[in-house]
């Protein structure tokens, strides 16, 4: 049980670093709900080892279970209901991926010149292979 705390604790964590998905709607409630499995799962690790506090009872436990549980959701609930109201939309449209890949070509370009600069410093310098390699991998 504790390393299944152990590891919704650390994709809890990992989810608001990482924001995998592109929506910042679907990335709150990604990260509502993370925060409310995180919150169980803490809670009944509680249970599990034993601790002898009031709220760990059956009764108290059932009723605090709950009031987060319907917390958590509420707060789903009213994200959801916000952005709809606020009408947001999915954030890549076409205009937004032609402004991401803008000026793609000249890094592309720049990158093959730099990879053509380390082969001809490698011939003049007269590097080994291994030594290319390294260069190559540094850019």
């Amino acid at each position: 049980m504790k390393v299944m705390t152990a590891i919704v604790c650390v994709f809890t964590a990992y989810c608001y670093i990482v924001r995998p998905y592109r929506s910042g709607t679907a990335n709150a409630i990604l990260c509502l709900c993370m925060i409310g499995l995180t919150i169980q799962v803490v809670l009944v690790q509680c249970v599990v080892a034993g601790y002898s506090q009031s709220i760990f009872v059956d009764k108290y436990f059932l009723i605090i279970t709950a009031i987060l549980n319907g917390f958590v959701w509420l707060l789903v609930f009213l994200l959801v209901l916000f952005s709809f109201a606020s009408k947001q939309k999915w954030p890549v449209t076409r205009e937004t991926v032609l402004h991401m890949c803008d000026r793609q070509d000249l890094a592309v370009y720049i990158i093959k010149k730099s990879k053509a600069f380390v082969l001809e410093i490698g011939k003049i310098k007269r590097l080994s292979s291994k030594d290319r390699m390294r260069l190559t991998a540094l850019i």
